[in-house]
């Protein structure tokens, strides 16, 4: 199986991104509780669902970056296992 087609480099790509966009979604309701917050205001989450919203942002970060590092060119060469 050829695994240096531009199909799967654009898989890599666009399943990377869409990680990173979830990662920045979660970000984004992390940073607007954490501002409610501090204005004063009551929280709008429960500390259960805004940890596992950190854990989950952290997670996707990672994993759209392993994702977007799997298309760069250096792992393109050959090895005795293959691609």
């Amino acid at each position: 199986m050829d695994l240096l087609n531009s199909e799967s480099i654009a898989y890599a790509l666009d399943v990377g991104v869409m990680f990173l966009l979830l990662a920045t979604l979660a970000l984004m309701v992390v940073k607007e509780e954490r501002k409610t917050v501090s204005d004063g205001g009551h929280p709008r989450l429960h500390p259960v669902v805004l940890r596992r919203f950190r854990r989950v942002m952290k997670a996707e970060g990672i994993v759209g970056a392993i994702f977007i590092i799997s298309a760069l060119p250096i792992f393109w060469t050959m090895t005795p296992v293959g691609y």
